[in-house]
């Protein structure tokens, strides 16, 4: 683990991220430029890279939100599932304990094995320049590597860390009940979601680049 991923998204180039993070339709152009991060990273380079490659970017982006939403779905479907269940009366929903955990367990079970599996698909997808990539034998033999599990426990605290401050945050603002700290709350709120993107998906690059060079 490097101090230059904490570091790195402190500059001028992370800014156009923040902004179009706030435009739903094309917010996975900055969930693009998250992932040229982690690329650049598994070569060592932390520079934040210029908004150029706008290829990249678009191809990164997208790719990586349809392998989210690939990993997500059989969780979301669990998910669903029990919210269904949950609408029934009380009755009826004694008749469904056994279900409900049984759907417990596999949203769990299906939500962890998003957790891990998905980001090392998408790296790889980076990596290779392939999509086809994101789901071939090589994802499971780089993830048997220390690097991966470092990388990925790494930037899982990290997110643990970020969410706690989210969530302060958004206490301070429920106590305060202003508009003025609301609308505040809100650019904060992005950019929160986005610099701390960066760290994530550059720690995750940097582990990633050593797999690589530990499982060609």
């Amino acid at each position: 683990m490097s101090l230059a991923a904490f570091k790195r998204p402190f500059g001028a180039r992370a800014l156009p991220g923040i902004l179009l993070s706030m435009i739903p339709i094309i917010g996975f152009f900055a969930f693009g430029y998250k992932l040229l991060c982690a690329r650049t990273a598994m070569t060592g380079d932390y520079r934040l890279p210029g908004w150029k490659e706008w290829k990249a970017i678009f191809i990164f982006g997208l790719g990586g939100r349809i392998l989210q939403a690939i990993y997500l779905l059989p969780c979301a479907i669990s998910f669903y599932l029990l919210w269904r269940i949950n609408q029934n009366p009380v009755t009826t929903l004694l008749a469904y304990i056994k279900s409900i955990e049984g759907l417990l367990i596999a949203f769990f079970i299906l939500g962890l094995i998003a957790a891990i599996f998905c980001p090392a698909s998408i790296l790889n997808f980076v990596a290779e320049g392939s999509f086809k990539q994101a789901f071939s034998f090589q994802v499971l033999k780089r993830m048997a590597t220390w690097s991966y599990v470092a990388g990925w426990f790494w930037a899982f605290f990290y997110n643990l860390l970020i969410i706690g401050i989210l969530y302060t945050l958004l206490y301070f603002v429920g106590v305060a009940a202003s508009m003025f700290w609301m609308y505040l709350f809100v650019p904060v709120m992005y950019i929160l979601l986005f610099l701390p993107g960066i760290t994530t998906w550059t720690l995750l690059g940097e582990h990633w680049g050593e797999a690589i060079q530990k499982r060609q």
